[in-house]
C-alpha cells in the first residue's frame, strides 16, 4: 500500500469502538491493523498530503524505475494532468523533458540510496516545461522503497533572476563605457580649456568646468553603484566614531554639525560603510538650505534595550526640513533627487551597501522633524 493511500487506516470512531472489548493477545497479533498504533500521525500526514499547495508526487522504486503511485490534488492544478492518467506511469517518462533526463536519473539514484534531495529541475506540464524546486524525501515500507517528490513552481522567480542578471551585465557594460569613453574626452577638454582661459572669458570657462565636474561625479557615482552590489566577504568590528569621523572629513560639511549620540562597534565592511555615511551626510546637507545637525546613534527596537550589550539597528538623523512620506521609498531609486546638484545616485548607493550587508533600511521622521534613516538587522555591540 502506498503511503498516500490511507483509506484503510481506521478512523477515530473505529479505534474507539475497538476499545469496547479487550482483545486477546492472539487477536491483537492477528487482527490489529499494522499501522493502527500510529493512525493519528498518519491521519495528520494524509491531511497535509491533500491540502499542501505544492504539487506532491509519490513514487515507488520498481526495478530502478520511479513509478508514480499517488499524487495530491494540487498536482492536478500545477501540472495540469489528471491523476487517473498519470498514476502507474514512470515519473521520468511522464514528467521529465528529454534534456533533463540525465539529471533526473542522477537524482533518482541518490533517492534510492536514502538521500534527501533539494534541487531546481525542469518538468513537463500540460502547458509546457516549467522550473521547479524539487524536494524529495525517501521512505521505506514493508521492504518497498518509496519517495515523496514535492514540486514548488519557481519559473517566474528564475525568469526574474535571469532578467536581473541581464540588467546587471548591461549596467556593468555601461559603466565600462563611462570609464573609458567619457573620462578621456573630458580630460582632453579640461586640458584645452585651461589653455584658452583668460580674464575676459573666466565666467564662461567656469561654467564649462562646473559641467565637467558634474559629469565626472556622475561617472564616479555610477562606477561606485556597480561595485557596491557585490557581496560582502570580509567584515570587522569597527568603532562607529572611527567610521563616522572619517566619513565626515571627506564631505563638504558647510556649517553642519555632527554628533555621535551612542558609542558602539559595528561589524561591517569598513570601506563600504564609510561611503554609506558619506552619502547620508551629503544627502542631509545638500537637501537643507539652512545648517543642520546630524546625529548618529543606536535605534531602539522592541526587544532591544540600550542597557543591553547588543543591538541590531542604528540611525542617521538630521533636524532639517524632512522628507514627505510619499517620497521616501522612491528616493532609493536611481536618478531620484531633489537637490539641484545631486546625481540621483547617492541613496541608491546607500541601498546597495545595505543590501550587500544583508541589512534593511527605511526612512522615517526624526524627533526634530527632519529625516531619519534607520538601518536594521545589523550586528552592533556597545
Amino acid at each position: 500500500m502506498p503511503w498516500s493511500d490511507y483509506d484503510s487506516v481506521p478512523s477515530e470512531t473505529e479505534e474507539q469502538a475497538g476499545t469496547d472489548s479487550e482483545p486477546t493477545p492472539k487477536q491483537s497479533a492477528e487482527t490489529t491493523h499494522p499501522i493502527t498504533a500510529h493512525s493519528q500521525p498518519l491521519r495528520r500526514f494524509k491531511h497535509l498530503f491533500r491540502t499542501i499547495q505544492d504539487a506532491v508526487v509519490e513514487v515507488e522504486c520498481i526495478a530502478d524505475e520511479p513509478i508514480i503511485c499517488g499524487v495530491n490534488p494540487a498536482f492536478e492544478d500545477v501540472f495540469g494532468y489528471d491523476a487517473s492518467d498519470i498514476i502507474g506511469q514512470s515519473l521520468t517518462g511522464a514528467l521529465v523533458p528529454e534534456e533533463a533526463e540525465t539529471q533526473a536519473t542522477e537524482l533518482h539514484e541518490e533517492i534510492a540510496t536514502g538521500d534527501y534531495i533539494d534541487a531546481v529541475v525542469s518538468r513537463q506540464t500540460a502547458n509546457g516545461t516549467r522550473q521547479f524546486l524539487l524536494r524529495a524525501v525517501p521512505a521505506e515500507r514493508v521492504s518497498k522503497q518509496y519517495a515523496f517528490a514535492i514540486y514548488s513552481d519557481v519559473t517566474s522567480l528564475k525568469r526574474r533572476e535571469a532578467e536581473l542578471e541581464q540588467k546587471i551585465q548591461q549596467f556593468e557594460e555601461f559603466a565600462s563605457v563611462l570609464t573609458h569613453d567619457i573620462r578621456n574626452p573630458i580630460n582632453i577638454a579640461e586640458g584645452t580649456l585651461e589653455q584658452i582661459k583668460t580674464p575676459e572669458n573666466e565666467d564662461r570657462v567656469s561654467r564649462i568646468e562646473n559641467a565637467h565636474d558634474r559629469i565626472k561625479t556622475l561617472v564616479d557615482d555610477t562606477l561606485v553603484l556597480t561595485r557596491e552590489s557585490d557581496a560582502i566577504t570580509d567584515t570587522a568590528s569597527v568603532p562607529i566614531e572611527t567610521i563616522v569621523n572619517g566619513a565626515w572629513d571627506v564631505v563638504e560639511t558647510k556649517e553642519a554639525d555632527l554628533e555621535v549620540v551612542d558609542q558602539f562597534t559595528l561589524t561591517c565592511d569598513r570601506t563600504r560603510v564609510s561611503r554609506l555615511f558619506e552619502n547620508l551626510f551629503r544627502n542631509a546637507i545638500e537637501h537643507n538650505d539652512e545648517s543642520v545637525t546630524i546625529r548618529v546613534g543606536i535605534h531602539n527596537t522592541m526587544g532591544t534595550s540600550t542597557r543591553e550589550n547588543t543591538a541590531t539597528a542604528f540611525y542617521v538623523t538630521d533636524d532639517g526640513v524632512g522628507i514627505p512620506s510619499d517620497d521616501r521609498e522612491r528616493l532609493f531609486d536611481i536618478g531620484e533627487t531633489t537637490a539641484a546638484t545631486g546625481t540621483g545616485l547617492g541613496l541608491a548607493i546607500v541601498e546597495r551597501i545595505v543590501d550587500a550587508h544583508q541589512w534593511n533600511i527605511h526612512i522615517t521622521e526624526s524627533e526634530a522633524g527632519g529625516a531619519k534613516f534607520v538601518i536594521s538587522n545589523a550586528e552592533l555591540s556597545r
